[in-house]
C-alpha cells in the first residue's frame, strides 16, 4: 500500500519554510527524495522546533545574546540538528547563571528603588533553584533587568520553581521507566536536577535505541535462536553500564545481522523458485512468510537434500509403474514417506518377481514354452506371468491329464498332444481343442480297462491294483491267463478222453471176450452182422459215441449209411475196473473230417 500523499507537489510547503530562512538543501533532506504526508509531517516538526528555538533565542535579554547568535546560523542550514542545539544552549544558560548575571548588572537600579535587600532575598531563592533557559528564565531576567514589582518577580520565580518541581516529578517518572527497563541509575556525583535530567534524557534515548534493536532482534529470535539471544544480553549489559558506544555496536551487530538475514532470505528465495521449477511441491507460502523463512534458514542444506530425495523419490515411483499417491508425490515434506512408499512397493515387487520366477520355474519344469519371459529387459514380468497363470494351470492340468493316460496303447498320439501343450499354450484356444481330445481319449482307454476288467472276472482273475498295471499288461496278463485257462481246459478234455478211451478199452475187451465164447459155440449170420454193426454206446461223462465191433472203430459222430444198433446198452465200467487195466496204453481216436471237434491224437501215458 502506497504511503498518503505519494507523489504530490509539495514546493508550496517547501517555501514557507525557505522565506523563513531555513536552507533550501536542508528543507529538501528532510522532505525526502519521494515526499508523502508522513514524511512532510516529520520534516516540518523539526523545522517547527527549530523555528521555536530561535525565537526563544531572538526573545531573550541581552544577557543571553552572546553566544545564541552563531546557534541560530547553525539551525537556519540544520534545522535537523535542533535537540543538540538546544542541548547546548541550556548548557549555556546554566554557565552564564543569566538571572545572576541580570542581577549583578542592575543592583544599581535596585539599590536607587531601594530595593537592595529585596534583589538578595529574590537571589537567595533563587539560588535554591536550578540554573537553566527557557521562557520562564527569560520572563525572570527581564524582570530584573526592568525592576519589575515585586509581585511580577515572584510570579516568575514562582514559575520557575513550579517548573523545576515538574521536571522533578519527570525526572523520577524517567528514573521508574529505566528501572522497569532493567536500567541500574546512577547520576553523575554532584550532578543538579538540570545535569540528571539531561542524563535521565540521554538514558531515555539510549533506552529508545536499545527498545528498537531489541525489537529487531525479536522478528529473528526464532530463526537466529543464539545470535539473537546473544544481542539480548548484550542489551541488559548495556542497561547496567550505559555506553553510548556499546550501544553503537550493538546497532552494528544488529544491522549485519540484518543484513545477513536478507542475504539469506534472496538466496532461500532462489533455491525455492529453482526447486518448485522443477517440479517439487514444497509447504510454503507464496510469498515466503516469516515462519517460513524461520523454519528454512540454517537448515537449507539439511532441507534441499530432503527436497531431491524426495523428488528422486517421486521419480522413482513413476519408473517402478506403481499406482501413485498424491497426498505425498512431489510433496517436499514427504520425504520420508515416499522412501517408505518406494520400500513398500519394490518389497512387494520383488515378492511378486519371486512368484514370476519359480511360476515360470514351474512351467520349464513341465515343459512349457517360456520363452517370451526370457527377454532381456523385459518390464512387468509378474503382469506377464499373472497373464499366463490360466492358461498355465489349464496347461499343467492337461499334462497331469496326458501323464494319467496309458502312453502304451496311444504313445505317437499322446506324444503329440504333450508337444501342442508345451509349445501353444500361450496361444488362446488351443489347449481347449486338446483338453477335448485327452477327454475322448481317457474316455475310451477307460471303456478298454472296463472290458478288460471284465474278461478278468470272467477268467476269475485277481485284479486288485490293476489301476497300476499298463493296458498292455493287463491284456498280457489276461492272454496269459486265458492260455492257462485253455491248457486247464485241454488237460481236462484230454482227461475225460482218456477216460471215455479207457473205459472203451475196456468195453471191447469185455465184448471181445463174449465174442469168442460166443463163436467157440456156434457162429450165424446175425452174429456176423452184428459184428459189422456201429454201436451207440455212453461214455462217462454222458456223451453218446459209436462203436464199429469189427474193425473196433469208435467215433463221436453217427456213421452215415452204416447199420446202427441204437438199443444195445452201453455197460458202466466200475472204477475198480477201468484202474485194474495195467499197462502202457496209447489209444487212438479218429474222428470224422467233417466232426465239429478238431481232430487231436492224444498220447497219454500211465
Amino acid at each position: 500500500m502506497r504511503p498518503v500523499g505519494e507523489g504530490m507537489d509539495w514546493g508550496a510547503h517547501r517555501e514557507q519554510w525557505i522565506e523563513l530562512g531555513f536552507d533550501s538543501v536542508a528543507i529538501n533532506a528532510l522532505f525526502g527524495p519521494e515526499p508523502n504526508s508522513e514524511s512532510v509531517a516529520s520534516a516540518e516538526l523539526r523545522l517547527q522546533q527549530a523555528s521555536d528555538l530561535i525565537e526563544l533565542m531572538d526573545n531573550a535579554p541581552a544577557t543571553m545574546k552572546e553566544i545564541p547568535k552563531a546557534m541560530q546560523a547553525h539551525l537556519l542550514n540544520h534545522p535537523g540538528d535542533v535537540d543538540e542545539i538546544r542541548d547546548r544552549y541550556i548548557a549555556h544558560l546554566r554557565e552564564i547563571s543569566p538571572w545572576t548575571l541580570a542581577a549583578n548588572r542592575s543592583r544599581e537600579l535596585w539599590s536607587m528603588e531601594g530595593r537592595s535587600v529585596e534583589l538578595q532575598a529574590w537571589m537567595r531563592r533563587l539560588s535554591t533553584l536550578e540554573k537553566g533557559g527557557g521562557e520562564e528564565v527569560v520572563a525572570l531576567v527581564q524582570a530584573i533587568e526592568k525592576v519589575a514589582p515585586r509581585d511580577s518577580v515572584r510570579k516568575c520565580i514562582e514559575a520557575l520553581e513550579v517548573k523545576q518541581r515538574a521536571r522533578e516529578e519527570v525526572l523520577q517518572n524517567l528514573v521508574g521507566i529505566l528501572q522497569q527497563k532493567g536500567w541500574s541509575i546512577q547520576f553523575s556525583k554532584g550532578a543538579n536536577l538540570i545535569q540528571r535530567f539531561e542524563e535521565a534524557n540521554q538514558w531515555l534515548r539510549l533506552e529508545d535505541r536499545l527498545e528498537e534493536v531489541e525489537e529487531i532482534v525479536g522478528t529473528f529470535a526464532r530463526r537466529r535462536a543464539s545470535k539473537s539471544e546473544y544481542l539480548m544480553m548484550q542489551i541488559q549489559a548495556i542497561r547496567k553500564d550505559p555506553k553510548v558506544d556499546d550501544v553503537i555496536q550493538l546497532e552494528e551487530a544488529v544491522v549485519k545481522e540484518i543484513s545477513d538475514i536478507d542475504e539469506q532470505n534472496t538466496i532461500i528465495q532462489n533455491r525455492i523458485i529453482h526447486w518448485k521449477d522443477l517440479g517439487l511441491l514444497l509447504p510454503y507460502s507464496d510469498p515466503l512468510s516469516v515462519e517460513d523463512f524461520a523454519s528454512i534458514d540454517g537448515n537449507l542444506e539439511r532441507l534441499e537434500e530432503a527436497w531431491k530425495s524426495a523428488l528422486d523419490s517421486s521419480q522413482h515411483l513413476r519408473n517402478l509403474g506403481v499406482p501413485l499417491n498424491f497426498d505425498i508425490i512431489d510433496r517436499g515434506d514427504c520425504s520420508n514417506e515416499l522412501i517408505k512408499e518406494i520400500q513398500t512397493w519394490e518389497q512387494e515387487i520383488s515378492h511378486n518377481e519371486r512368484e514370476a520366477s519359480t511360476q515360470i520355474s514351474r512351467w520349464e519344469s513341465l515343459g512349457l514354452d517360456v520363452q517370451e519371459f526370457m527377454r532381456p529387459n523385459s518390464r512387468d514380468l509378474d503382469v506377464q506371468v499373472q497373464h499366463r497363470v490360466t492358461a498355465g494351470s489349464l496347461a499343467e492340468e492337461l499334462l497331469a491329464s496326458l501323464d494319467s493316460l496309458d502312453i502304451t496303447m496311444d504313445k505317437e498320439r499322446i506324444e503329440s498332444m504333450r508337444a501342442v501343450i508345451q509349445l501353444r499354450w500361450g496361444i488362446e484356444g488351443e489347449l481347449q481343442d486338446v483338453a477335448t481330445e485327452i477327454s475322448r481319449l481317457s474316455r475310451r482307454q477307460a471303456k478298454h480297462r472296463s472290458m478288460l476288467i471284465s474278461r478278468a472276472k470272467i477268467l476269475k482273475m485277481d485284479v486288485q491294483g490293476n489301476e497300476e498295471w499298463t493296458l498292455v499288461d493287463f491284456e498280457g496278463y489276461l492272454a496269459r491267463a486265458e492260455m492257462a485257462r485253455d491248457r486247464q481246459n485241454e488237460r481236462q478234455e484230454i482227461e475225460i478222453r482218456r477216460k471215455e478211451i479207457l473205459e472203451m478199452k475196456h468195453l471191447e475187451e469185455k465184448e471181445k471176450a463174449v465174442i469168442e465164447v460166443t463163436e467157440t459155440i456156434h457162429s450165424s449170420p446175425e452174429e456176423d452182422l452184428l459184428k459189422d454193426t456201429w454201436i451207440e454206446k455212453k461214455a462217462a461223462d454222458g456223451r453218446f459215441f459209436y462203436y464199429n465191433g469189427r474193425t473196433k472203430e469208435s467215433t463221436w459222430k453217427k456213421p452215415r449209411n452204416q447199420p446202427v444198433n441204437e438199443r444195445r446198452p452201453v455197460e458202466k465200467q466200475d472204477e475198480a475196473e477201468n484202474e485194474g487195466s495195467g499197462g502202457d496204453t496209447i489209444q487212438e481216436i479218429r474222428v470224422e473230417e467233417d466232426s465239429k471237434v478238431p481232430t487231436n491224437i492224444l498220447k497219454e501215458t500211465h
